[in-house]
């Protein structure tokens, strides 16, 4: 009985220190990962349902945008370790104002205008595009929060609309605090903002009331905005350029 009493209590020791053993590791490999950068590829996954307004189609919209946060065009999160410490980058595989550019330009088809050189220009400044990780007793959060702010204008510079957006988004139950939830928590975001700009019905008539007269490019310098001075944009779309300056789509 002694001897079968022995072997448990050996049989649980063994158990015991597997499992101390184990537990190591995985805190090992979570401490190595979080200091290792991430890139994660930002997929835009749109809420709203493909609805051309009449008028539309004779409607051609310049998309720009800036991105106004500090720092790294392409970072939106950090890692975290156990002890909450931030620690490596996590960016995006390109760009955020190419992101939100792509995705203003998607959501403007769907209703049924035409994007390139016009009369009309959407500009668009991003204001906060990063998720955060808030960390719970047993597992974490990642809770993105998204703010652009939005102006339809004419190419002499009058504006036609205005408006900021900001939303949220949380991915729950996280246990790695890594690139891939922090993508997932931004791809829920975003969409928000898009489908709350697109259902405006005041953005949808700058829109239309914008390009329903063709208007004559500029040859000077247009007047200051909220988004800085439109140096001559002459109708012309853009290329993209470096962060800082307004990306055109």
């Amino acid at each position: 009985m002694s001897s079968r009493t022995g072997i448990q209590g050996r049989a649980k020791h063994i158990m015991l220190l597997v499992r101390v053993v184990l537990l190591a590791l995985v805190g090992i490999y979570v401490q190595g990962c979080a200091v290792i950068p991430d890139t994660v590829s930002f997929q835009y996954h749109s809420q709203t349902v493909p609805a051309p307004l009449p008028g539309a189609a004779q409607v051609v919209v310049q998309v720009g945008v800036t991105d106004v946060r500090p720092g790294d065009p392409r970072k939106i999160s950090n890692k975290k370790n156990g002890y909450g410490m931030e620690m490596a980058t996590i960016r995006t595989d390109r760009p955020v104002d190419h992101i939100v550019g792509d995705a203003l330009a998607e959501e403007l088809v769907k209703d049924g205008f035409q994007i390139g050189p016009g009369p009309v220009i959407v500009a668009a400044e991003v204001e906060r595009f990063a998720n955060d990780y808030k960390m719970g007793f047993f597992s974490s959060d990642a809770v993105a929060e998204v703010t652009i702010a939005i102006q339809v204008r004419t190419l002499d510079g009058r504006i036609l609309y205005a408006r900021t957006f900001s939303a949220d988004g949380t991915e729950t139950g996280v246990f790695l605090m890594e690139g891939h939830n922090a993508r997932l928590s931004l791809e829920q975001t975003l969409p928000v903002i898009m489908s709350r700009l697109m259902t405006d019905p005041a953005f949808l008539r700058a829109l239309l009331d914008g390009g329903s007269k063709p208007r004559r490019p500029l040859t000077g310098k247009a007047g200051p905005t909220a988004f800085g001075t439109a140096d001559s944009m002459a109708g012309e779309c853009l290329p993209i350029t470096a962060h800082g300056s307004m990306s055109w789509v």
